[in-house]
């Protein structure tokens, strides 16, 4: 999903452009914090954080969302837990649909009294076999990763032996039908389940959470063998990691076997990029161990070799990630890493896309290409730039990165970079001969799209360079117009300076001084009638623009340098014009 975001960022943005769409995207804190998400600068770099001191919901804010839900004697009974639970229009909802604790107390621990609710469930169902179904039956959803389909409950399923395994676990004293099922599962909505469409869910995020971790504590082997694949993923955490995490199944030391058992079970039933995205791969205690692991395995080797030439490979994902302890590794399997993905990437284009250094460094080591582009003609070097990962970018230069390889639409590596102001990657590229007069299918040179940015270290950095000031393709306005149309005064003495041409003229066919005028740029044209031949055309515009719009100070400092057109005579009203505010200036 982070990838179809990132490929898709550049077309969002065209369509955003016009000012008329805007959009909105939500999604929980923890995935916008994960350094997976930030890569996507689309959304990365504009937040709005409902759980931030500024925007978060004020008190009399959530007293009328609990209005909505509790009475007046309630509502005074939580006043002073209104304002510790980000989620507490959730608590509202859930206290209301079974108010069987004191208020009190679930609104002062609210995730404890679930989970007690929880075990409140277990043991009263030991005494009573029939209440005890319900129990049973939430464990689906931790099976089924909180995605219950109507269909699994269709005569023509097949699930009867998952539903034996629960009645053995759940030690029920008879077989579970998926008639009974499908009856607790509508008596348990609007409670802890909802259905949306021809599915059914625990009620929120949060639930879900304490169920997983509830059940996978309680039931832990059986939890371990059938829960999917995204659980194991997402839901364990080793006890010796000594890591507080709330709601995670804890795998004690005796433990860890069987879970690396069942972790090397979903590589030999080929859900590779659930193995290779562990949360626990974060911890490099649990990578160390996950390593000794997979080589203790005959057969790993040649299953994941397996993989090696297609879009499931895990050096993509372990590249991306930069785990380069594990990329060795993977490598040592004889693993392709040239390989690439449906979009061309490969995993020296996403380690330098995400500044991994180590990672990009031990690819380049094992002979991986580091010119091979993706289906957008991305390089990597291009991935680095676009990211100002400068140590990744002279790496990959100094191990033979093409910099001047495009993009589809032209653009070069240091167009990118002088476009972003990373006037060190600038340097990085000049210094390698990338070419500073290479523009873009618009038209756009590196030293355009800076000045256009206004960054004028660049400006400066390019001309030194030699590149050529005057560049300028038919239809596009040239650096010095942009300079003066953007009242960027540096820029526009850095440029005249370097020789640029005073009497260029923009798209619009308007001359530097004309512009200059019509904006009342006081030093910009004063900057540029020290440097111009000003005929007598442009004399006239600049002229009658500061006329028509009664910029004495502008017209003052036209007539100081005496552009008076010698045309009065051929046109009296101008004449006369320039007359009475040649009088009024002096």
């Amino acid at each position: 999903m982070v990838r179809e975001w990132d490929l898709a960022s550049n077309d969002i943005k065209a369509v955003l452009s016009n000012k008329t769409i805007k959009l909105l995207v939500t999604c929980r804190s923890h995935i916008f914090l994960s350094r997976h998400f930030q890569i996507i600068k689309l959304l990365s770099d504009s937040k709005y954080d409902l759980n931030s001191t500024t925007n978060s919901l004020k008190y009399n804010e959530k007293e009328l969302i609990a209005k909505a839900y509790l009475n007046d004697v309630e509502i005074e009974q939580i006043s002073e837990h209104i304002m510790l639970y980000d989620f507490f229009p959730m608590l509202c909802q859930i206290y209301r649909a079974n108010k069987t604790v004191d208020i009190k107390t679930f609104f002062s621990f609210p995730v404890q009294v679930i989970q007690d609710e929880l075990t409140l469930v277990e043991l009263t169902r030991m005494m009573n076999a029939v209440d005890r179904t319900t129990y049973a039956v939430l464990v689906l959803f931790v099976i089924y990763n909180n995605d219950l389909q109507e269909e699994l409950l269709s005569r023509n399923s097949d699930i009867k032996s998952i539903l034996d395994g629960i009645v053995d676990v759940c030690e029920l004293q008879f077989n579970l039908s998926k008639q009974i099922i499908k009856s607790h599962l509508d008596n348990l909505e609007g409670s802890y389940i909802k259905k949306t469409g021809n599915a059914y869910h625990v009620l929120s995020d949060k639930i879900f959470d304490i169920v997983v971790a509830f059940y996978g504590n309680h039931m832990f082997d059986y939890i371990l063998e059938m829960a999917h694949s995204e659980i194991i993923r997402d839901r364990y955490l080793f006890s010796s990691l000594e890591d507080d995490v709330e709601c995670v199944i804890k795998v004690q030391l005796d433990k860890e076997q069987p879970y690396f058992d069942r972790v090397i079970s979903d590589i030999r039933n080929g859900f590779l990029c659930n193995v290779f995205n562990n949360r626990q791969l974060l911890y490099t205690a649990y990578r160390q161990k996950f390593v000794q692991y997979l080589e203790s395995q005959t057969d790993i080797s040649k299953l994941l070799e397996m993989s090696s030439q297609s879009e499931l490979s895990p050096l993509l994902t372990i590249a991306d990630q930069g785990y380069h302890d594990i990329g060795e590794t993977l490598i040592n399997f004889k693993l392709d890493v040239d390989v690439r993905d449906k979009n061309g990437r490969t995993p020296l284009f996403l380690s330098s896309r995400k500044g991994y250094k180590e990672m990009t460094l031990l690819l380049l080591k094992n002979n991986c290409n580091p010119n091979l582009c993706t289906n957008d003609r991305l390089s990597p070097l291009y991935a680095a730039t676009s990211q100002g990962h400068i140590e990744v970018v002279k790496i990959l230069l100094q191990h033979g990165s093409v910099p001047d390889l495009c993009d589809k639409r032209g653009r070069s590596p240091l167009l990118l970079a002088a476009s972003n102001g990373s006037t060190k990657i600038v340097e990085a590229l000049l210094e390698c001969s990338s070419n500073p007069n290479l523009s873009d299918q618009e038209g756009t040179t590196p030293l355009l799209i800076a000045t256009h940015w206004g960054n004028t270290d660049t400006v400066k950095l390019l001309l030194e360079k030699k590149c050529c000031p005057n560049l300028c393709k038919e239809g596009v306005s040239p650096p010095l117009n942009v300079a003066v149309a953007n009242g960027q005064i540096e820029i526009v003495k850095l440029l005249l300076k370097h020789k640029c041409d005073p009497n260029s003229l923009d798209k619009q066919d308007l001359p530097t001084l004309y512009v200059a005028a019509r904006k009342s740029f006081i030093e910009i044209l004063d900057i540029l009638l020290q440097n111009l031949d000003v005929n007598d055309k442009t004399r006239v515009e600049s002229l009658l623009t500061s006329i028509t719009r009664s910029e004495e100070h502008v017209l003052k400092l036209l007539l100081e340098h005496k552009c008076i057109p010698s045309i009065q005579e051929k046109l009296p009203i101008l004449g006369c014009a320039l007359s009475y505010s040649a009088s009024h200036c002096t």
